[in-house]
C-alpha cells in the first residue's frame, strides 16, 4: 500500500513477480498494490491572542484526532505567554487509518499587554508618577484654588498603537474645571493611539471649588493596545493595567490673628496683612488672644500657622521657624525682653496659615499657604526712676516738716 503525494482518487494495480532459479526454471505470483489518497486537512483560521491570556486547547483542525505542533503548543495546548509577543507558525497533522499523513499550517498573533507611565505636577508643585511596570499605580495630587496640572515623562511599551479608555468614576460634585462643575460619575472616553500624546500633555484646569473648603475627583487611565489596528477600542485589544490619578482641591485657609488685642486678618490678596503695637520691658508682656481659620478648613488639627522672626536687641522665648496647629497658639502669654534694657528693641513676628497635609510642620507644594500676617513690636524700656535718700523724721513732726523732707 502508498500514499499519493497528492490528492487523487484511490487506484490498485496488479503486478507480477518472476523467478528464474539456476537452473533455469522460472515462476511467478502476482499482488495487488493500493495507492490512498492523502487525508484531507484543514486548519482553523489564523488568530490574535493577548500575552497574559491563558492556556488554552487549540481546536478547529480537521478531521479531528490529529496533533498540534509549533511554538508555545504542549499536548495540544497553546501557551501565548510561552510562546512570547510575535507571529507563530502552528502546525496540524493528521494520519488517517491508512497511515497516511497530510498538515496544514496557521499563525496566531500574540498580542502585547502595554505598559505605561506619566508624571503629573501641579502649578504649586505637588507632584507623582505612576508606572503600570512596577508601579505605583496610585498617583495623588494637591490643588489650591485656581490651579493646573500637565503631564510630564508620558511614555508606553509598545510606543505605538497604544490607546487609553479614561473615566472619572467618583468624586464629589463641588469640583469645578475652567469654570464648569465636573460631572461625576463621568462616562468613559476612548482616546485612540492617534490621541495619546496629547492626552498627556496640559495644562488642565483651573480646578476649583463651587462650595465647602475641600473636593477630589478620581480620574483612571487604562492602555489597550490596537490589535486591529482600528484606532479605537474593539473586542480582542489587550488592556494593560490601571493607573488611577486622584485630585484633591482644598480651599486656602484665611487666618485671623489676634495679639495683644490687636487683630488682624488675611485677605489672601497676595500682600502681607500687618498690625503693630508697643510693650514694655516687662515680664508677660505678649498675649496670643486668639488664632483662628475664618475658613473653618477641616480637619482643624491641620491647618496650621508657618511662623517665623526678626528679632532686634529684643529676646523671646518663641521658635523661629517652626509651624504650630491654630488651637496651640491661643492663650499664650510669654515675654519680649530687652537685651540692652536702656535701649528699645523691634521684634518682628510674622504668620503664615496652611493646611499640613503631611503633618511634618513643613509648607509643603499643595498645602495652599495664605498670606503672611506680620506684627511689628516695639519694646520700650522702663524709664529711669530714682528716688531720695532715707531719711528719718519724728513721729510728731508736723505736716509740713514732713512735706519738706519728702522733696529733698
Amino acid at each position: 500500500m502508498e500514499c499519493l503525494t497528492r490528492q487523487q482518487p484511490a487506484w490498485a494495480s496488479n503486478d507480477q513477480y518472476s523467478y528464474t532459479d539456476e537452473n533455469g526454471c522460472s515462476n511467478s505470483c502476482e499482488f495487488e498494490i493500493t495507492v490512498n489518497p492523502l487525508p484531507e486537512v484543514t486548519c482553523p483560521e489564523d488568530q490574535s491572542v493577548c500575552v497574559d491570556e491563558a492556556a488554552f486547547l487549540l481546536t478547529g483542525g480537521s478531521p479531528e484526532g490529529g496533533e498540534y505542533s509549533g511554538t508555545g503548543v504542549s499536548d495540544g495546548m497553546f501557551d501565548a505567554a510561552a510562546a512570547g509577543v510575535g507571529v507563530h507558525t502552528i502546525v496540524y497533522s493528521y494520519t488517517d487509518e491508512n497511515g497516511c499523513s497530510n498538515s496544514c499550517q496557521f499563525e496566531i498573533t500574540v498580542n502585547p499587554i502595554p505598559n505605561f507611565t506619566f508624571t503629573a505636577t501641579t502649578t504649586n508643585g505637588s507632584s507623582g508618577t505612576g508606572n503600570t511596570d512596577g508601579g505605583p499605580n496610585l498617583v495623588t495630587i494637591y490643588f489650591c484654588p485656581g490651579e493646573y496640572f500637565s503631564f510630564s515623562g508620558y511614555s508606553s511599551v509598545p510606543g505605538t498603537q497604544v490607546g487609553y479608555l479614561e473615566e472619572i468614576p467618583s468624586g464629589t460634585d463641588n469640583v469645578t474645571y475652567n469654570g464648569n462643575a465636573v460631572t461625576v460619575p463621568r462616562a468613559q472616553q476612548d482616546f485612540g493611539p492617534a490621541s495619546a500624546a496629547a492626552l498627556f500633555s496640559g495644562p488642565y484646569g483651573p480646578y476649583d471649588l463651587s462650595s465647602g473648603t475641600s473636593g477630589s475627583l478620581v480620574q483612571t487611565y487604562t492602555a489597550y493596545y490596537d490589535a486591529d489596528n482600528s484606532g479605537s477600542y474593539t473586542d480582542g485589544d489587550c488592556l494593560g493595567e490601571t493607573i488611577t490619578l486622584v485630585y484633591h482641591i482644598n480651599a486656602t485657609p484665611l487666618l485671623e490673628t489676634t495679639i495683644n488685642s490687636e487683630q488682624v486678618t488675611s485677605n489672601n490678596d497676595g500682600v502681607d496683612d500687618t498690625g503693630s503695637f508697643s510693650v514694655c520691658n516687662t515680664p508677660d508682656n505678649i498675649l496670643f488672644n486668639s488664632f483662628v481659620d475664618l475658613n473653618g478648613l477641616t480637619p482643624a488639627a491641620s491647618v496650621k500657622a508657618y511662623q517665623t522672626l526678626t528679632l532686634s536687641n529684643v529676646t523671646v522665648p518663641f521658635c523661629n521657624n517652626c509651624a504650630a496647629s491654630l488651637s496651640a497658639f491661643s492663650g499664650v502669654m510669654a515675654t519680649a525682653s530687652l537685651v540692652n534694657p536702656a535701649l528699645p528693641g523691634t521684634l518682628v513676628m510674622s504668620f503664615r496659615a496652611f493646611l499640613d497635609i503631611d503633618n511634618d510642620n513643613v509648607i509643603d507644594a499643595g498645602e495652599c499657604a495664605g498670606d503672611w500676617v506680620v506684627y511689628t513690636i516695639t519694646v520700650n524700656p522702663l524709664p529711669e526712676v530714682t528716688c531720695p535718700e532715707d531719711q528719718s523724721v519724728c513721729v510728731d513732726a508736723d505736716a509740713a516738716t514732713a512735706a519738706s523732707l519728702r522733696s529733698r
